[in-house]
């Protein structure tokens, strides 16, 4: 696979956070206002084997949940990344087992409309986790002015 690297810049971790048992189906990101106008460059995902309680003092979800869940991405209207499995954007497992050695999902600069975003739990599964829990991701972007062309 071939793509352009990026230094680090600027990064916003974010949490979807599952308040009810039986959450199903889409689970969207919150109102992002810091990355409404902003060229995503990368993301990656963290669950609970990475650290115990997230910002809002939140669990991450767990192996079992992760799993089950695949995250699609919106850019203009159109879902141009639709039903990737969670744990290609994790460093490693909780077993140690690397998913994805570079630590992230490198991108190219896109602007993505992270309220039209979500993470789409498989059909017929029910998370059926200890809430709430969350899914925890770090966002790597640059301001339009900072991409060099």
């Amino acid at each position: 696979m071939l793509y352009r690297e990026y230094a680090v810049k600027n990064y916003q971790f974010v949490t979807i956070q599952i308040n009810q048992s039986n959450a199903v189906n889409r689970q969207y990101f919150p109102d992002l206002p810091n990355l409404r106008e902003v060229y995503t460059t990368g993301i990656v995902f963290y669950n609970a084997a990475v650290f115990t309680k997230d910002i809002n003092n939140v669990s991450p979800c767990t192996s079992n949940n992760y799993n089950k869940c695949y995250l699609t991405l919106n850019v203009d209207g159109n879902e141009v990344v639709q039903n990737l499995d969670l744990k290609f954007l994790m460093p490693f497992s909780g077993n140690g087992t690397e998913y994805n050695p570079s630590g992230y999902l490198p991108i190219a600069p896109m602007k993505i409309d992270f309220q039209k975003s979500y993470v789409n739990v498989a059909s017929g599964q029910n998370l059926g986790s200890t809430v709430p829990f969350s899914f925890c991701f770090g966002i790597y972007y640059y301001y339009p002015n900072q991409i060099k062309k």
